[in-house]
């Protein structure tokens, strides 16, 4: 991988300043995704900087001696480019970036907006809106919703809890979802393949394309993961095949703040389509109830207002 400083100046400024407000509630995903994708260069700038920020933080201690007024000066060394030294500037500030392995559990939990936890290997996860990840290690455990990108390393197998589900991963892109009301797990497969088993359960092989649904009772459900509702909440829309409504009104829930509870006979009802969520700059008030009122809309339902959210009834 590219080091920051031989790359272009301005590309490592934009990779700091993107690291710094990706841990903000004023973070544009759309915009950062069509950066990324604009330039391999970009990712490549933005991977130096997490892991320069990693390094940063490990050696904390270190560098506060060194810096101190009893400390004596540090041998020259050779300048970093100006763009470059900002990076690092901006890189120190941030405290999301872990260390690999983490010998000591790292909680990072996550309110109205997503953040990206970057380990110091490369691998970064994308914590969705009312999330919890705990890092220890090679082990991680999610309550709620991340997207994963690992990168590749044979010599570990990286294990991450999902409620009652274990998946094991070498290095691989994919979306993990959790929910809170029957202990159900969802992956869905961008690319490489993971395995994944559930308490009692067989081991599940994913490939890319591929996704997987736990509930607890039934056997595990293989079907297509872009069916599963998972991963378009970072641009903004979720999109389902034949899911619970109890399912989904969950993930709005969490997603957008809007706590849906459904009229008795809905929970079993099946959903359909795509939803749109809440973007950066909208007035959120407004926001949260559209996604409900889509939904309830779509299903030809109504929306009883609570005092705590919204109910759908029939």
């Amino acid at each position: 991988m590219n080091e920051p400083d031989a790359m272009p100046d301005p590309i490592v400024a934009q990779a700091a300043q993107w690291h710094v407000e990706s841990h903000g509630d004023a973070m544009d995903w759309d915009a950062f995704t069509r950066w990324l994708e604009a330039d391999p260069r970009h990712a490549a700038a933005y991977d130096a900087v997490a892991q320069t920020d990693a390094l940063i933080a490990e050696h904390a201690a270190e560098l506060a001696d060194r810096l101190s007024d009893d400390a004596a000066p540090p041998a020259p060394r050779r300048a970093l480019p100006r763009f470059a030294a900002a990076a690092l500037a901006a890189a120190a500030g941030v405290a999301l970036v872990l260390g690999w392995p983490q010998p000591q559990a790292q909680i990072t939990r996550t309110g109205d907006s997503a953040r990206v936890v970057a380990l110091a290997d490369g691998s970064q996860i994308t914590l969705a809106p009312r999330s919890r990840l705990t890092v220890t290690g090679n082990r991680l455990a999610l309550d709620g919703e991340a997207h994963f990108a690992i990168r590749h390393d044979p010599s570990r197998a990286l294990q991450i809890a999902a409620g009652p589900v274990t998946i094991v991963d070498i290095g691989t892109t994919f979306d993990v979802a959790t929910s809170a009301s029957d202990a159900g797990v969802r992956i869905a497969v961008t690319e490489g393949s993971v395995t994944a088993t559930a308490q009692h359960d067989a081991t599940v092989h994913l490939g890319q394309g591929d996704g997987v649904q736990f509930q607890a009772g039934t056997p595990p459900r293989v079907v297509a993961g872009r069916g599963l509702g998972l991963a378009g909440w970072a641009s903004g829309a979720l999109s389902y095949d034949n899911a619970p409504l109890a399912l989904v009104a969950e993930d709005i829930a969490r997603l957008t703040g809007t706590r849906i509870t459904l009229a008795p006979g809905l929970s079993a009802r099946r959903f359909s389509g795509s939803l749109s969520l809440i973007r950066n700059g909208a007035d959120k008030d407004a926001g949260k109830s559209r996604t409900a009122r889509d939904l309830a809309k779509i299903l030809n339902l109504r929306l009883v207002p609570e005092s705590d959210g919204v109910m759908l009834v029939g």
